[in-house]
């Protein structure tokens, strides 16, 4: 008997992080009144509700739910400022007059389905699958960026009802990587750094990441750095608040050692987040 076909490594371990996710909003959430799932989060123009609104949304379509036709859905929003936004907006909008607690109940059941699905995908990671909006990409891309967004509306919820926490598990490690990886863009790109330029970014009991600028002006990560002309430390919930762009990273005050004004270049577009 021949044996039976099981899920690639990669796809089980982007798996565990989404469920300790998955977990995390299950139990904040079952405690919520439909009142309470109508209170803001740091997510700018969403409530409680609205974030799992969203969630429910995209890992319907993960199973192969379609999207609600556009044209009848208004998604014009002070906080939608582009098109992928506006199309996430979608979910929210149509769930905008449920009560709380059915669309949590909603959540609750597509995770329940997606985990068993998930469980049983024995697909690669390099599969490639059509999934809007973002047209023909890799099925890890896909499952990587579920992973961050449900940790990182993790934290909206958690920061909206002041229970900080799951900061340092699967899902915020796998998270961390990813918002990450794009801190020599905000370096060399946004902030402007010049050759020669270097930044150290400490996320105290987290990482730390080093970037230099070269000679020709590309800055990109380096195993080391004698002295860097600005060194930046901040906590993990202030990493968040930065590179997700959410509400209170003006209230954040990093450690700062070097270029001041370099500093603050960075910090204000650390927002990697769509």
């Amino acid at each position: 008997m021949s044996p039976q076909p099981t899920t690639h490594p990669e796809i089980e371990r982007l798996r565990l992080a989404w469920l300790e996710s998955v977990r995390a909003i299950s139990t904040l959430g079952a405690a919520l009144s439909d009142e309470e799932w109508e209170a803001p989060t740091p997510c700018p123009g969403w409530s409680r509700k609205d974030l799992v609104s969203h969630m429910v949304g995209l890992e319907s379509r993960v199973l192969g739910g379609e999207t609600p036709d556009p044209t009848t859905i208004d998604v014009a929003k002070p906080w939608v400022k582009s098109a992928f936004a506006g199309f996430v907006e979608i979910d929210v909008e149509v769930r905008r007059s449920r009560r709380g607690q059915i669309v949590f109940g909603e959540f609750v059941d597509i995770t329940h389905l997606r985990n068993e699905a998930w469980e049983l995908d024995v697909r690669t990671p390099e599969t490639l699958i059509h999934f809007d909006p973002f047209g023909e990409i890799t099925l890890e891309l896909l499952l990587r960026r579920r992973v961050m967004d449900i940790w990182t509306h993790n934290q909206d919820l958690r920061t909206s009802l002041g229970i900080p926490g799951d900061e340092n598990g699967l899902g915020a490690e796998h998270s961390w990587k990813e918002l990450g990886v794009a801190l020599p863009m905000v370096f060399g790109k946004r902030a402007s750094a010049a050759p020669g330029q270097s930044l150290l970014l400490e996320v105290r009991d987290c990482f730390t990441s080093l970037v230099e600028v070269n000679s020709d002006g590309k800055a990109s990560f380096v195993k080391e750095l004698a002295a860097p002309t600005v060194a930046i430390s901040l906590s993990a919930h202030e990493w968040y608040l930065l590179a997700a762009g959410r509400k209170g990273r003006e209230n954040v005050q990093p450690r700062i050692n070097g270029n001041e004004d370099l500093a603050e270049r960075v910090l204000t577009n650390l927002a990697v987040t769509p």
